[in-house]
């Protein structure tokens, strides 16, 4: 690794890098151009591809000025699982990419983009299979535009696939307007609006086998975002988002309201996420906490989700499982302080699901400190189930243990058939009203 730049351009013959081959992105004067930039080298790769695994190594401090943003990765020659390509710092390096567009009216939908592009490797660590995060990437753009950091994009009918992000800080530094999406991680369509903002619509083809793990979420609306389509080939599965941290901010409008929003997915796993101090403050914008809508194949099991709140949306949940939904699972998740204080519900897990959805387990989850400002039927539950075949729920312990005037349950079915409630807790305090 101590070898001059162009020992490594020389190992590459025919326009391909050959095996193992590593870059090194400096400014220092040792490194020729067009090397010096990330946008530079990425097109390189774009054009020449790959005849064996690729790593570029981050050098300097920052990267900003002379990028251009997104900085685009295409499905180049050569990808394979094999032959990845692995963005990383250098050993002792703390690195940050921001793009900044502060002067007009146009956004950056995202900074770094795999568009239709496999085998992609974002590592944040500057060490070999460490999991420091010395690697930030910040959206910078101050207009009221719907962007994102990371944007994992369909091409068409040729989906992102194989998408490693892990051991990174994921920022937004404006969440202002109205946007519904200002998220970490988007994936979806690759197509934008008039202003340069992020569409958000779904994916043409399906972004699949995608990893998200030990990622620190900052000053965003959203954690993560997929929107899959709503054919089953269209459909983004085995999905991995784990041990990552979301939340926090110094006021209700700079923090996460929503941790999770996945749409017509499977094969999903959300496992040992820290999701603390979240906040809703957009009344056109009911998601909050962890959110899935239309799923298969779907785990949600020891999460922490705690003082989470909604001053501006009138109804809320921390988990909230929407359409048709066949074999979730939702256990050993830590639910604790969700409070609604305009007057709506809140429920601490909702069953939102459709008359037909099945095989739905709720096992071993603690939920406390469900709390609503409202009266009557507006106030806090733990759990509430609406419909569904044999859905499970067993070994919960749900405590309403804060003051609220309203009717409120531990757990309550609105509908449902052949249910099995088996050996849970259910204790209720502080209520005037009961059901």
């Amino acid at each position: 690794f101590g070898l001059p730049f162009s020992t490594y351009v020389s190992r590459a013959t025919a326009g391909t890098l050959r095996c193992s081959t590593v870059w090194y992105l400096s400014h220092r004067k040792r490194q020729p151009a067009p090397f010096d930039k990330l946008t530079t080298a990425i097109a390189r790769i774009n054009t020449d591809g790959v005849a064996g695994p690729v790593t570029f190594l981050l050098d300097n401090a920052s990267y900003e000025q002379g990028e251009v943003f997104p900085i685009k990765i295409v499905q180049f020659p050569g990808t394979s699982i094999v032959n990845t390509l692995t963005i990383k710092p250098n050993s002792n390096k703390n690195v940050t990419i921001t793009a900044s567009k502060l002067t007009d009216g146009s956004g950056i939908p995202g900074v770094l983009q795999m568009d239709g592009a496999d085998n992609i490797i974002i590592d944040g660590s500057n060490t070999a299979s460490g999991n420091s995060r010395n690697l930030t990437i910040i959206n910078n753009n101050s207009n009221y535009t719907a962007r994102t950091v990371v944007w994992i994009s369909s091409n068409g009918t040729n989906g992102a696939n194989n998408i490693s992000i892990s051991n990174t800080n994921l920022q937004i530094n404006y969440t202002n307007g109205g946007e519904s999406i200002l998220s970490g991680i988007f994936s979806g369509s690759n197509s934008r609006t008039g202003t340069n903002a992020l569409s958000g619509t779904s994916a043409t083809a399906a972004n699949s086998d995608l990893i998200v793990k030990n990622n620190g979420f900052v000053n965003l609306r959203q954690g993560m975002v997929i929107k899959g389509g709503v054919a089953d080939d269209l459909r983004s599965s085995n999905i991995l988002f784990s041990s990552n941290s979301l939340g926090g901010g110094a006021t209700d409008a700079q923090k996460t309201s929503t941790a999770v929003l996945f749409s017509y997915v499977k094969n999903v796993n959300i496992l040992d996420n820290s999701v603390i101090t979240l906040a809703n403050v957009n009344t056109s914008d009911p998601n909050l906490g962890i959110v899935i809508d239309n799923s298969e194949n779907t785990v949600i099991k020891r999460n922490i989700l705690q003082d989470v709140k909604t001053s501006a949306a009138y109804n809320c949940r921390a988990i909230w499982i929407k359409g048709y939904n066949k074999n979730v699972e939702i256990s050993e998740n830590k639910i604790s302080n969700i409070k609604n204080t305009v007057g709506g519900s809140i429920y601490g897990i909702h069953l939102d699901v459709t008359p037909e959805s099945l095989q739905m387990l709720l096992a071993n989850n603690f939920i406390s400190e469900v709390s609503s400002t409202g009266s009557f039927a507006n106030s806090g539950m733990g759990i509430v189930v609406a419909n569904g075949i044999g859905t499970r729920i067993y070994h919960n312990t749900v405590a309403l243990n804060v003051a609220q005037t309203g009717t409120s349950s531990a757990i309550y079915f609105a509908g449902g058939t052949n249910l099995d409630v088996r050996n849970n807790i259910f204790l209720l305090i502080y209520t005037i009203m009961f059901r």
